[in-house]
């Protein structure tokens, strides 16, 4: 019986697990999306009704980190295998371009912190 060869078996292996990475990667990217971008545009727009928008805005700013570093920390070990191998889909274009949803989400929440948007709409004062 022929024995595999140890180097083909470790090039699949890592392969397979580059592939799972991948995919856990666009559960991340997803849920990063949906959690973190549909809330921080909610959150948003209710601290922004509020008297003190901006402690409020803060408030919810630090949550959805503290959210979204919960849910990193899962996914670490992964970015990082992918970002060792300088994968494409973990370069910062693609991420950023995979995650607007989040950032936006995220964005509109610091405009509130921040006093750029509140019950008055959104602008410098």
């Amino acid at each position: 019986m022929h024995e595999p060869d140890p180097m083909e078996r470790e090039r699949t292996e890592h392969r397979h697990f580059v592939e799972q990475a991948l995919a856990d990667l666009e559960r991340y990217f997803r849920h990063s999306n949906e959690i973190l971008g549909m809330s921080g545009f909610v959150l948003a727009l209710s601290a922004a009704q509020l008297d003190a928008s901006s402690f409020y805005g803060w408030l919810c700013l630090l949550f959805l980190v503290a959210v979204w570093f919960n849910g990193f920390q899962s996914y670490r070990k992964k970015m990082h295998t992918l970002l060792a191998n300088r994968h494409p889909r973990i370069k910062t274009k693609a991420v950023l371009r995979q995650t607007w949803i989040a950032l936006t989400g995220m964005a509109f929440v610091a405009a509130v912190a921040l006093n750029l948007l509140d019950q008055n709409g959104l602008g410098v004062r």
